[in-house]
C-alpha cells in the first residue's frame, strides 16, 4: 500500500511539472500551442444552434483553453453567463470511407457550462484562416444531435 501511495505521489508531481502537450513530437506540440495562441480573444457565434447564440472570450495556457462569455436563447428567451474550458490536441491523418484523405492537424475542443445548468461541447473545431473557427456543437440534453457551428473573431475595442 505504501508503494502504491509513493507511485501516485510521483505520478502527480511528474504530471504537474510536465507540459500539457505530453510525450509527443516537439513539432506537434509547437503546432498545438500555436493554435491555442491563435484562438485567444473574443469570438461570436455566426448562427444560433438549438436556439442558442454565444459570445465568448478565450485565453490559453500552453494547450489548455479557458474563458467566459454570454449566451442568449430564443425559446425560452433568456440571457446568461457561460464558462469555458478546453484544449487543443493533434489529430493524425485519417482515411475515411469517402476516399478523401484528412491530413493531420490541430483540433480545438471547448466545453461550455451555462449558468442555467446546461452544458455543451464544441468539438472537432479547426481554424479556417485566423478569424473563423468551425466545428460541431452538441448540447448535453440532446447528445444524439449536433450542429455545425462557426465562430467569427470579434473586433477588439
Amino acid at each position: 500500500m505504501r508503494l502504491l501511495r509513493l507511485i501516485l505521489i510521483f505520478a502527480a508531481v511528474s504530471c504537474s511539472n510536465s507540459s500539457n502537450c505530453g510525450p509527443t513530437d516537439p513539432k506537434v506540440c509547437s503546432a498545438n500551442r500555436s493554435v491555442a495562441d491563435m484562438v485567444v480573444g473574443a469570438w461570436t457565434q455566426v448562427r444560433a444552434a438549438n436556439g442558442t447564440s454565444l459570445q465568448v472570450h478565450l485565453s490559453a495556457h500552453d494547450t489548455t483553453l479557458s474563458g467566459s462569455g454570454t449566451y442568449s436563447t430564443t425559446t425560452p428567451a433568456a440571457v446568461g453567463a457561460v464558462e469555458i474550458r478546453g484544449f487543443v490536441f493533434w489529430q493524425d491523418t485519417s482515411y475515411p470511407p469517402s476516399g478523401f484523405v484528412v491530413p493531420a492537424h490541430p483540433v480545438v475542443v471547448l466545453d461550455f457550462t451555462f449558468d442555467n445548468g446546461r452544458t455543451a461541447r464544441f468539438d472537432q473545431a479547426i481554424l479556417a484562416g485566423a478569424d473563423t473557427l468551425n466545428g460541431v456543437l452538441t448540447f448535453s440534453e440532446d447528445k444524439f444531435y449536433s450542429y455545425g457551428v462557426s465562430f467569427a473573431r470579434s473586433p477588439t475595442p
